[in-house]
């Protein structure tokens, strides 16, 4: 806490020392001040300032000063986004306390958007930023016009589109635990109607952060490769067609880098090791993911409206080797093999009304989603001799999803907007569940189940603009996230909703140096899906309500023409209300009562569940204060721009699992960077470090009746990349 105080009152005495004029290189300052900056949050274009949602705008190159080179490190740019990276599933975010850390096969809370296509596996939401336009952080419900699953908000990646004018950009990085990095951006047009763009990035880290001590090699090795192309065609002032096609691969040692938390016993009696990211893992773990998707937008103006029409397909597949056990001595007491095949296909229709049609303007769609998901996991070791050595399990998944919305904005009074929109949503899922025996035999098969979730979802805004620079907001809005099957066990879960109330202002002062937009809210959270562990698998079930109050606030300064400072805050207060029979993790031996309580003894390893009233514990992922600030000053000489930046993110801390048994501890995330550009702007040369001060916390954690393991995220790492643009 020292030191973020510190940061803190050391930059904005800088700030204010500094009098003058406001520009950056991604937020260039134009006469008036800080540039626009344009956001999809309503499906259209429109100003960020006029928006009347909560929403963070982060662009490729503000990302890279905080930091956030992935969806998984988004966070540092983001205070009310939480991001998790499980094995085998993929990123999990939390926004303003609202996500789970979901089981394989099931849709979170928090809707993940790339050029406008729903990815609904979580597994296809990992991905680096090299090739990134911006990056809109929607805040709150926004289940009228985004659909899907986006109860706590949306997160839509937008990446470049082709250009005739033709450019490129070629870069390669080194970094300590022998950290090979590449990235390529190229477009060009082909003809005075088409254009054409290609991407690629890799990353491969050959040195792991610690040491297996049953192998006594390094772990938490990890490589990755893709491609993204964008083909655009306008034949016509009117028509508008762009194709995308990616491709990703990425392969880890996955659980190579789990730790057992300090305090607790594994099933396979190991404890936490001396070295922080030392394990106890199996040398045959692993984790394999590959995805491909390809998309068409077709964009066709009318004399009436606009038609957009919007078609994806992707297909994924992961393969996953764990030891679950972490026994010390290397012995399998429980080992699990997967198989997560995927694919998804999804197609919207939207009717808007015309960009000139400023006093009412309006949107009309339908949206369908179909996907298909397989669980084909291998439980084996000691543990299940009873059952011949090992269990197969094989549990197919199906969703078809349709629904409709519409949006309309009226401006009633003079600069004051009524916002109203609806949308009914039909899930209709369906699941297969099967376990079988060594011998062939069916251990247990359960009869073909078929379910329909149905509900509408709404939104009200109010907003009335005071002046050009100050504009106010009032809003209520209802999210719907779908019930469906656990593919662990082929149990129900119901649907959840949550109904938001917030109130926000967005301004622009200092003749539009500073940027400050502040919101407030509270959320009446009732069925939460909340992730559990059992046997080493993750399931889910319904907790009964929470309510969350909080407020965050995003602000940007520009004091001077070559020296700006980004920043936010997050305070959340999110309880639980009622969660009768919730998981609570008893160390074993244990043996929970009939009265709601437990007996216990000296740890031996793992945990008993035993259900308990968590009525007044606070929610999982949800710190209660974080704050982000990043500062770069740029100085112009004879040989070329040298900018200098530092960020700093402090996060309170904030529990892992609904019980409040552990915690990950408050951080204070340091990154700094020094970037050369020549006087040509062809050359840009840049030395960088991350987690300065070698900060040891957690990015992903489970508990169960394993034991209680976690992922930490790396530890100061440094480097150096080298870019020439053409």
């Amino acid at each position: 806490m020292k030191i973020f105080l510190q940061f803190t009152v050391s930059t904005m005495a800088l700030a204010m020392a500094v009098p003058g004029y406001a520009q950056s290189a991604d937020q260039s300052a134009e006469s008036s001040g800080l540039q626009e900056i344009i956001v999809t949050a309503q499906r259209r274009d429109q100003s960020q300032q006029n928006v009347p949602i909560a929403v963070t705008a982060v662009t490729a190159e503000s990302a890279k000063l905080f930091g956030s080179n992935s969806t998984e490190t988004l966070s540092n740019s983001v205070p009310s986004l939480q991001i998790n990276r499980q094995p085998g599933i993929g990123m999990t975010p939390f926004l303003r306390g609202v996500g789970s850390s979901e089981s394989a096969g099931a849709e979170g809370e928090v809707a993940m958007y790339i050029d406008d296509v729903y990815i609904g596996n979580t597994s296809a939401t990992d991905m680096q930023f090299n090739n990134i336009s911006s990056i809109e952080v929607l805040k709150g419900p926004q289940g009228t016009l985004f659909g899907r699953n986006a109860t706590g908000g949306v997160i839509h990646i937008h990446t470049k589109d082709p250009s005739h004018d033709a450019a490129a950009d070629m870069q390669v990085g080194y970094g300590n635990f022998n950290t090979i990095t590449g990235n390529f951006y190229g477009t060009a047009g082909l003809s005075d109607t088409m254009a054409m763009n290609f991407s690629a990035t890799a990353r491969d880290q050959r040195d792991g952060y610690g040491r297996g001590v049953i192998t006594g090699k390094d772990v938490g090795k990890e490589w990755n490769y893709g491609f993204r192309s964008k083909l655009l065609w306008q034949p016509s002032d009117t028509t508008r067609v762009l194709l995308s096609g990616e491709y990703r691969r990425l392969r880890s040692e996955a659980g190579g880098n789990w730790v057992i938390l300090p305090g607790t016993v594994s099933v396979g009696g190991g404890t936490a090791l001396p070295g922080r990211y030392d394990s106890n893992a199996s040398p045959t773990d692993f984790y394999r993911d590959e995805t491909w998707r390809v998309s068409g937008k077709l964009t066709q103006d009318f004399d009436f409206a606009r038609l957009v029409s919007i078609t994806s397909y992707s297909r994924t597949k992961q393969h996953m080797a764990l030891d679950l056990d972490l026994a010390p001595d290397g012995s399998n007491i429980l080992r699990v093999d997967v198989d997560n095949p995927a694919h998804s296909f999804s197609q919207e229709v939207q009717l808007q009304s015309p960009a000139e049609n400023k006093a009412f303007s309006w949107i009309l769609g339908g949206f369908y989603y179909s996907s298909w998901y397989a669980l084909q996991q291998r439980l084996s070791g000691s543990s299940l001799a009873g059952l011949g050595g090992f269990r197969d399990l094989d549990a197919p998944l199906s969703l078809k999803s349709w629904s409709g919305f519409a949006d309309a904005t009226l401006e009633f009074l003079p600069d004051t907007h009524l916002t109203a929109g609806i949308r009914y949503t039909s899930d209709q899922y369906a699941i297969d569940f099967t376990t079988t025996l060594p011998s062939g035999a069916i251990l247990l098969q359960l009869p073909h189940q078929k379910k329909t979730f149905s509900k509408p979802t709404w939104r009200a805004v109010l907003d009335h603009r005071f002046s050009p620079e100050v504009m106010a907001y009032a809003s209520y809005s209802r999210g719907f996230k779908s019930g469906r099957f656990n593919v662990s066990d082929g149990g129900l879960v119901k649907p959840e909703t949550l109904d938001s109330f917030e109130v926000g202002i967005k301004t622009d002062l200092l003749d539009r140096r500073l940027r400050l937009n502040l919101a407030a809210f509270h959320y009446n959270y009732k069925d939460i899906q909340v992730s559990r562990n059992v046997g080493g698998v993750n399931a889910v079930l319904n907790a009964g309500a929470a309510r969350i109050n909080g407020a965050d606030m995003d602000v940007t300064f520009a004091p001077t023409r070559n020296f700006i400072i980004n920043g936010g805050v997050s305070y959340l207060d999110a309880k639980y209300t009622s969660f009768p029979g919730g998981p609570f993790n008893v160390p074993n031996p244990a043996t929970c009562t009939p009265t709601g309580g437990f007996t216990s003894g000296p740890p031996t390893g793992g945990f008993t569940i035993c259900p308990l009233e968590l009525k007044g514990r606070s929610m999982p992922q949800a710190p209660k204060f974080v704050m982000n600030v990043s500062a770069t000053y740029t100085v112009p000489t004879s040989v070329g721009d040298f900018a200098l930046n530092a960020s700093l993110t402090h996060n309170g801390g904030f529990y892992w699992e609904p019980d409040n048994h552990f915690r990950n501890p408050e951080y204070n995330l340091v990154n700094a960077g020094v970037t050369w550009k020549s006087t040509s702007k062809m050359y840009e040369l840049r030395v960088y470090g991350q987690n300065l001060l070698n900060e040891y916390y957690y990015n992903w954690f489970t508990s169960g009746p394993l034991g209680a393991v976690a992922s930490p995220v790396p530890p100061r790492t440094y480097g150096v990349e080298a870019t020439v643009h053409f």
